[in-house]
C-alpha cells in the first residue's frame, strides 16, 4: 500500500514540475493580431526578469483580449521556437513585438529601463503594441 501511494505521489510530482502558469505556447497556435516575444536562457539576472515582469503587467493591464494581444515566453532551448528564435536572431535575453512580418526589437530599451523606470518600460510596451493594432 506505500508503495503504491508512494508511486503515485511521485508521478503527481513529476507530471506537475514541468507546467508553467502562462508558459510557453506551441508556435503553431499563436493566433494573436499581435505577438510579445520574451526570450530567455536558463539563467536570468535581474534585469531580464524585470523585463518580463514590465511585459506582462503591460499586457494584463492594458490588452484583455488573447485575440489581439498574447504573451509568449521562450526558453532559447524551446525547440519549438526555433523558426522565431533564428528569424529575430536571438542570442540571449530578447523582448520582441510582432505583427505578422513586422516586428519591433524593444530588447536596447528594455535593459536601459527595466530596473530604472519599470512604468516607462511598460508604457514604452504599451505604445509599440498600440501602434502595431493601429495598423
Amino acid at each position: 500500500m506505500n508503495k503504491i501511494i508512494l508511486l503515485a505521489l511521485t508521478l503527481v510530482i513529476f507530471s506537475s514540475c514541468n507546467q508553467r502558469a502562462g508558459g510557453n505556447h506551441s508556435s503553431e497556435a499563436l493566433t494573436a493580431e499581435v505577438v510579445v516575444y520574451y526570450f530567455h536562457g536558463p539563467q536570468r539576472c535581474k534585469s531580464c526578469l524585470a523585463i518580463e515582469e514590465a511585459a506582462r503587467k503591460a499586457i494584463a493591464e492594458n490588452f484583455n483580449n488573447p485575440e489581439k494581444v498574447q504573451f509568449v515566453e521562450v526558453n532559447l532551448d524551446d525547440k519549438n521556437f526555433e523558426e522565431q528564435i533564428e528569424k529575430y536572431e536571438v542570442a540571449w535575453s530578447s523582448l520582441i513585438i510582432e505583427k505578422g512580418v513586422l516586428y519591433t526589437n524593444m530588447t536596447e530599451k528594455g535593459f536601459a529601463m527595466a530596473l530604472s523606470d519599470p512604468e516607462g518600460l511598460q508604457q514604452a510596451i504599451t505604445t509599440e503594441i498600440n501602434r502595431y493594432l493601429a495598423d
